[in-house]
């Protein structure tokens, strides 16, 4: 009878420990979300901020804490190799999972956080949806928040991130596109284009194994699901629709002066706006039919 009670005690303490600590990693979740909502854009954080951050102790989000850190700081070191390399899977979810409590934060009638954490903790996630994730919030961390933007001396080496398949490689480059595309929409979408600022902004661009960024062309990968604007949509189309978006503008800028001529003909016969295979995803499809 005393061992049945001795056993009952020891599994209440065992299960209220563990109650105690889903708690607490879930509580440290959301101080990481709330973290970064307020600064990963423009915003600059208070030392009390970097404090809260450094409160968080627990081993297993020690790259995640790592990660956010650097996400709000200007002048950070998103493009060092300790966070181009791609991270564990649980870090991968962990860092997912933040970013679906800060878009959670913004719904008019908000999931309650801790429901939405233990969903998404033991949810199914593809993979390369979780890579895909990853590189998008860093790659938007290096436009955002260093200022002036410039990695035209910067070489990405595809092969030295832990990038284990193409089709990682390929996320890797079209979600970084997809961020440096949004640092040119300032000179796209004034009337008329700032193509001269534009094309600056482009020579700042970093290489990508050795070549400008315009050289990669391995986009035949498994399509996955995305969320734009609370709409489902194919990742492909989304991102190399940008991509193209990119190499058009580019295209426009160099066609301003016939200095630009050799670059011209460089940009169009090695890049995708020569690939037909890939005009499907694009929503210019019969403007870049017209031009080639």
């Amino acid at each position: 009878m005393k061992k049945k009670i001795l056993l009952f005690l020891f599994l209440a303490v065992s299960i209220n420990i563990f109650a105690q600590n889903k708690n607490n990693f879930n509580a440290n979740l959301i101080e990481l979300s709330e973290i970064y909502r307020n600064f990963y854009t423009i915003e600059y954080p208070t030392i009390e901020e970097y404090k809260k951050l450094w409160k968080i102790k627990e081993k297993e989000l020690h790259l995640v804490s790592e990660f956010v850190e650097q996400a709000i700081t200007p002048n950070n070191k998103l493009a060092d190799i300790e966070f181009l390399t791609l991270p564990d899977t649980s870090s991968l979810r962990y860092i997912y999972i933040i970013m679906q409590l800060k878009e959670n934060n913004k719904k008019k009638n908000p999931r309650d956080e801790n429901e939405l954490i233990n969903k998404l903790l033991n949810k199914d996630i593809d993979y390369n949806r979780l890579v895909s994730y990853y590189y998008s919030n860093l790659f938007y961390g290096i436009v955002m928040k260093n200022k002036p933007f410039d990695m035209s001396d910067v070489n990405l080496e595809l092969d030295k991130y832990n990038l284990k398949n193409e089709t990682e490689k390929a996320i890797f480059y079209l979600v970084s596109m997809e961020m440096f595309y949004i640092s040119l929409l300032r000179y796209i979408k004034v009337i008329p284009p700032d193509y001269k600022q534009g094309l600056k902004k482009i020579n700042k661009f970093p290489k990508y194994n050795g070549k400008p960024y315009y050289h990669y062309e391995f986009f035949d990968f498994q399509d996955i699901e995305i969320k734009f604007n609370n709409r489902k949509r194919s990742f492909k189309a989304f991102v190399i629709n940008r991509l193209y978006d990119t190499l058009i503008f580019h295209l426009k800028c160099l066609e301003q002066k016939k200095k630009y001529n050799e670059a011209r003909l460089d940009l169009i016969s090695n890049s995708i706006l020569s690939k037909e295979s890939y005009y499907k995803y694009s929503e210019k499809k019969e403007l870049l039919d017209s031009l080639f």
